[in-house]
């Protein structure tokens, strides 16, 4: 255990300090009287945390203050210097004084040397005369944590000092001394002497120990320390120790009665009660135990004290705690009757009622009688002397005591009337009636009642009369004061108002009527500070007359907030003259400047509720009003002056509605303006708008046939705006799609081109006036291959031929004839589409809608086509800016298969594949691949190939980069699941640049070099070598099972070769291939799209979970029963619900999941075709829209999957999309189905 210790050390303070210095190794830290040092000294398992303080003044030091807190001293003492041996011999008494034990040792030392007297001499005089001491002599600074080590056992065990190393000289002085100290009676310090050689006798194993020890408790017996005698004796004589307890619990109920019996209750109470806890503890005796409190108990109602009596009862047994009740009452009541003889009648009323408490509580209803009577009396007693003394209130308090006590205990009453008349009598002079009287009803005896009730209404009339008296009187006077006043005030104010009014009408007659109105407002807010407001309202309406007469409105109204009463007689009263001055100051200044006055007319007739004044005010401002709106339409033509006027025209509006009882106003003439203004700036709604609102109905359908004159001149112009807007808008989102064709056209041009050549007689004269720059010729021989190839059926190469055609015809401009040419191609091909076909009506449009430099990029889709040299060089010389890769230059694969498959091994070989290095994948598998391996297995494919990308930076920025690079290929590998060769290559170059940036040297990992081989492969599509390389890569590359499965799963039954083209009809070569390209395309628009699902998912399913109960619990609820026919029908409703209100995304969400549960009800796909398009031809206008939102296309995608038996190629693409639909959980059973 760790102990925090304060040390002092005394002695030399021009010593010690050094010693302490040299002793510790540092020096200490100056406080104001001291030095301070922190030592830690370890003592056997504990740990002492010293602060060793040092006195710099020894002999001025505050003993007193500073020995109470210190734990231990340190005496440092020379024994060769009298002067030391002296003040320590005065010291130590003090320190003896201190009323707990201090630990303390002494050192015996001399700065000059070793002290020239013998130690043991030295050592035994100290023992003899200090027993309690331990000492050192001639000790060094170095040996300082003997004496400090011999302290801290001291101050942890809590007794003397003891040295170890020479107690064996101590013991037999101890003895001696306990000897001693027996004679002369001394018993406590023999006691202490003995216990001292007893310790030493059982370091020593001295066999005497036991005989010691129990002498020690004899005499720690004799001095009546019986807890010291039991103390020593618990180890060696229990059953003695245990007696000496005993004996100590007698002592203390001995010492506690002694204190009763000289009367000091409260000190007996406390000792009794201290014993019973001490005995409840360490002898658990009972019996004693609730002796001792009954003593405690007694002693309290001794010291009249009950509450701590009671205190004790709930430490005793219930049954003992009765009987206690049952035995006290007669002290209890004497208490209560030494406390009135003492006239303390407040706490004999406590005491009393403290009592009643706890005997009502334990039911001792018997013995509560008593207590109660007891009460009663004291209060009567308090109430006797209460109005003796005149204090009603405490009276009135005592006596509803003494009620409460009739009322809540039974307590049988006494007769009180008479004391309660002197209480009421009180009440009577002081005039309390109601007091009075509620006491009155309270006596018992009639006869007083009705003589008190008799006293009382004599003395209520008597102060009543007085009072009225009274009160007539200071009436009477102050009126005739009040009187005297007023006279004289109406004298004063009538001279001062004559005076100031001929000042004023001084200036009025030089036109100054501001100056005269402040004169009158000085003298009228000098009345008011005087408080004569009647004053003041006389001499502010003589302002107002000036202030009218001089037009000074705006100063007007300052003045007339002012008035305090009179505001609306003085308004009806001039009436006339207001209007008279509006009307002449509306002729003379502009609108601006007349309508706050106006308004603020308005308003002050409208606080007053003068509405017919109001009225005739509003007339006027009106006027005015129409006034300035047709000056503003005459003269300001344009839009902010148009407002400026509807503005006007609504504040009459408001006016009329607020004070005309909303009669009509005529404002044809400023709307004629307007709505001419409107036709003129082609705004045909507002001036509709505007013309609805004129009166004249002649001029209102003149003027509706003017705007629909000129708004059918101008719909024609917008209608073009508006088409080339949308067009514009639809090149913007179709581009992507053709994009994705061309990527997908430029996988087989190789093959196609091939074929092409086979059909070359068709195009030769086409090549050879392209040769010649014959354009119109050549064009001419283009239309004649597209009716022949047409005929064959090779509608792929009749829309290659229709492709060069119109860029021949757009160069020349002749947009309207390449537009005619495809009208016509597009009707013989009966509506099939294929990639030239619509990559030529792209051009077209790009032409007709946007900029030359987006032109010039739609012809660089041409690049995919398989398009002859002649036919490139012509584009070429008619765009010299494009781009294309000649016939010639097409780069082959010409290795042969042995040759790839010995590079593939070699570079296989060089895989190293380490135990390490397994090992350190399992165990990133969590952190790196976890949902990846899960995506695989759930075949995710897209959500697989986005992790395993990811994680590739963070391995690299860690250093792995061969987990890096096997990322990047189970990516590719999962991509190829997906996406086209050509597609995945491109991602794999991407994403292995951003790799090279981490190290350059990853592209010559064998792992890397042999994907790249892999991907060319694929593009190959050699099922041979796939096999070959994918059977090489599974047993060199470090994988897990699921990653083990995708390479498997393109092994040759998914890469079979497919049938030679030869073996196929031309017929059946063109539907497939037609097919082929269709579904590929509306696959690139639907993966355009779904990203954007993906991302409004979350947004989505909660608008639909808010909107669950008003359309959706019905649905969930058939869908949860499997009854997806009823489902199907409410689904049809909403849509067409959701379509009314133009949310156009939401209800082709609804008819997709209606799509989805016809199929799982197998419903013919004819029929749920049908009922889509029976959805868009109800759309009207707005079908070209719907038609292009992804759930509509997705639809229409599934469909035709199905119809064409494509499932298993387009299968793990498609349940991926439908899981980024918002799917309420219900609706998740909608897209389980296989496709």
């Amino acid at each position: 255990m760790r102990y925090i210790f304060k040390v002092l050390a005394l002695g030399n303070p021009d010593i010690i300090p050094t010693y302490v210095t040299n002793a510790f190794g540092e020096n200490g830290e100056e406080k104001e009287s001291f030095l301070e040092w922190y030592k830690e000294i370890p003592v056997f398992e504990d740990t002492c945390d010293l602060e060793v303080d040092v006195i710099n003044d020894l002999i001025g030091a505050d003993y007193d203050e500073l020995l109470p807190i210190v734990d231990g001293i340190i005496y440092f003492l020379n024994p060769m210097n009298e002067e030391e041996t002296d003040f320590f011999e005065t010291i130590m008494p003090i320190i003896y004084s201190v009323k707990r034990n201090i630990p303390t040792v002494i050192i015996y030392h001399d700065p000059e040397g070793v002290i020239p007297l013998a130690v043991n001499e030295l050592l035994e005089r100290l023992w003899i005369t200090h027993y309690e001491l331990e000492a050192f002599a001639n000790l060094s600074p170095r040996d300082f944590h003997q004496p400090l080590q011999c302290l801290c056992l001291a101050m942890v065990s809590g007794d003397t000092p003891l040295n170890i190393e020479n107690a064996w000289m101590r013991y037999p002085i101890f003895i001696q001394l306990a000897n001693i100290f027996f004679k002369n009676d001394q018993f406590i310090h023999a006691a202490h002497a003995i216990r001292k050689a007893a310790m030493i006798a059982d370091i020593f194993n001295n066999p005497e120990k036991f005989i010691i020890s129990e002498q020690a408790a004899f005499f720690f017996a004799k001095a009546n320390q019986y807890l010291d005698a039991s103390e020593i004796l618990m180890d060696i004589n229990k059953e003695k120790s245990l007696n000496f307890k005993r004996l100590y619990a007698q002592n203390e109920l001995t010492l506690a009665n002694i204190l009763f019996n000289k009367r000091k209750y409260e000190q007996a109470a406390k000792k009794y009660e201290a014993t019973a806890q001490w005995v409840a503890i360490e002898l658990k005796d009972e019996k004693l135990k609730n002796e001792a409190f009954r003593l405690a108990i007694n002693s309290w109602i001794s010291a009249c004290n009950v509450e701590n009596a009671f205190k004790f009862l709930d430490s005793l047994d219930h049954k003992e705690s009765l009987q206690i009740l049952n035995e006290i009452p007669e002290k209890i009541e004497s208490a209560a009757d030494f406390l009135v003889e003492n006239e303390d009648y407040y706490a004999a009323r406590d005491l009393l009622y403290r009592t009643i408490a706890v005997y009502q509580r334990e039911d001792l209803f018997e013995t509560l009688k008593k207590f109660t009577k007891k009460l009663e009396s004291v209060l009567i007693k308090m109430l006797e002397i209460q109005i003796k003394d005149n204090d009603k209130y405490a009276a009135k308090q005592s006596y509803d005591e003494i009620d409460n006590l009739w009322v809540s205990y039974d307590v049988k009453k006494t007769d009180i009337d008479h004391q309660m008349m002197d209480v009421i009598k009180l009440f009577l002079d002081d005039g309390d009636f109601g007091t009075s009287m509620l006491l009155t009803n309270k006596l018992n005896s009639r006869s007083l009642k009705k003589k008190m009730t008799e006293i009382s209404s004599k003395v209520e009339d008597k102060k009543k009369e007085l009072k009225k008296k009274e009160s007539e009187e200071l009436i009477q006077k102050g009126l005739d004061m009040v009187n005297e006043f007023a006279m004289e005030e109406k004298q004063i104010i009538a001279r001062l108002n004559e005076k100031i009014l001929i000042d004023a009408d001084s200036h009025v007659q030089k036109d100054e009527f501001t100056n005269a109105a402040k004169i009158l407002k000085e003298q009228a807010m000098f009345y008011q500070q005087i408080g004569k407001d009647t004053a003041k309202n006389n001499i502010l309406e003589k302002a107002l007359d000036i202030l009218l007469a001089g037009k000074e409105f705006q100063e007007f109204f300052h003045f007339f907030i002012m008035l305090s009463k009179g505001e609306k007689n003085y308004l009806i009263q001039n009436e006339t003259f207001i209007k008279d001055r509006l009307n002449e100051q509306s002729a003379e200044l502009n609108y601006e400047q007349n309508e706050s006055t106006f308004e603020n007319f308005l308003m002050i007739y409208r606080d007053q509720m003068l509405y017919e004044q109001a009225k005739e005010i509003s007339k006027l401002f009106i006027k005015l009003i129409k006034m300035e709106a047709y000056r503003i339409v005459s003269t300001q033509e344009d839009h902010k002056g148009i407002q400026k006027a509807l503005n006007l025209v609504k504040k009459v509006e408001n006016i009329s509605s607020a004070y005309l009882d909303e009669e009509k106003i005529n404002f044809d003439e400023i709307y004629e303006k307007i709505v001419r203004f409107y036709i003129k700036s082609g705004d045909f709604s507002s001036a509709h708008a505007k013309n609805d609102n004129i009166i004249n109905k002649m001029l209102k359908l003149e003027f509706n046939k003017e705007i629909e004159k000129a708004e059918s001149s101008v719909r024609a112009v917008d209608l073009k705006k508006i088409e080339e807007t949308y067009k514009d808008k639809e090149l913007k989102e179709k581009v992507s799609i053709i994009k994705n064709m061309a990527r997908d056209a430029l996988q087989t041009r190789e093959s196609e081109l091939k074929h092409r050549i086979g059909r070359k007689r068709f195009y030769k004269s086409a090549l050879d006036k392209l040769s010649k720059k014959e354009w119109n010729g050549s064009i001419q021989s283009y239309m004649v291959s597209i009716e022949r190839l047409i005929n064959i059926k090779e509608y792929n190469f009749a829309g290659i031929s229709l492709v060069i055609a119109t860029i021949l015809l757009l160069n020349q401009d002749k947009i309207q004839e390449s537009q005619q040419i495809l009208e016509n191609t597009k009707i013989k091909l009966a509506n099939i589409e294929v990639f030239p076909i619509s990559l030529a009506e792209y051009i077209i449009d790009v032409k007709k809608y946007q900029e030359a430099d987006n032109f010039e990029k739609s012809i660089q889709f041409t690049s995919s086509l398989p398009l002859f040299d002649e036919e490139i060089l012509a584009i070429k010389t008619i765009y010299p800016n494009l781009e294309f890769e000649m016939v010639s230059d097409v780069q082959k694969m010409t290795e042969n298969e042995e040759e790839i498959k010995e590079t593939f091994r070699s570079l296989a070989n060089a895989i190293k594949k380490e135990p390490q290095d397994e090992a350190k994948r399992k165990l990133m598998k969590n952190q790196y691949w976890r949902l990846a391996l899960e995506d695989l297995t759930n075949q995710k494919f897209s959500n697989a190939s986005l992790i395993y990308f990811d994680v590739i930076p963070k391995l690299a920025e860690k250093k792995f980069m061969k987990f890096a690079a096997l990322s990047l290929i189970l990516g590719t590998f999962s991509n190829l699941k997906i996406k086209d060769p050509l597609a995945a290559k491109q991602k794999f170059k991407d994403t292995l640049k951003k790799l090279m940036k981490y190290q350059e040297k990853v592209q010559e990992l064998p792992e890397i070099k042999l994907m790249s081989l892999v991907i060319q492969v694929f593009e190959n599509k050699s099922s041979e070598l796939i096999q070959f390389m994918l059977n090489l890569l599974k047993d060199k590359l470090i994988l897990f099972e699921p990653e083990r499965v995708l390479l498997e799963s393109f092994l040759p039954e998914e890469f079979v070769d497919q049938p030679k083209i030869e073996s196929l009809s031309r017929s059946e070569l063109g539907k497939q291939n037609i097919l082929s390209i269709s579904l590929a395309q509306m696959f690139a628009s639907l993966q355009q799209k779904v990203s954007d699902i993906r991302n409004d998912k979350n947004t989505l399913l909660k608008k639909r979970k808010a909107m669950k109960r008003i359309y959706y619990n019905s649905i969930l609820s058939d869908l949860e029963r499997n009854d997806f026919k009823s489902a199907v029908e409410k689904y049809i409703d909403l849509s067409k619900s959701f379509s009314n209100k133009k949310e156009f995304d939401t209800a082709s969400f609804m008819i997709l999941l209606q799509g989805l549960g016809l199929m799982k009800v197998g419903e013919s796909l004819i029929d749920i075709q049908k009922n889509m398009n029976s959805f868009l031809k109800s759309l009207g206008l707005n079908r070209k829209l719907v038609e292009d939102i992804f759930y509509i296309k997705c639809l229409q995608f599934i469909i035709q999957v199905k119809l064409n038996n494509m499932e298993k190629k387009y299968l793990p693409q498609v349940k991926e999309m439908l899981e980024y639909l918002p799917l309420l959980e219900a609706e998740q059973s909608l897209i389980e189905f296989d496709i």
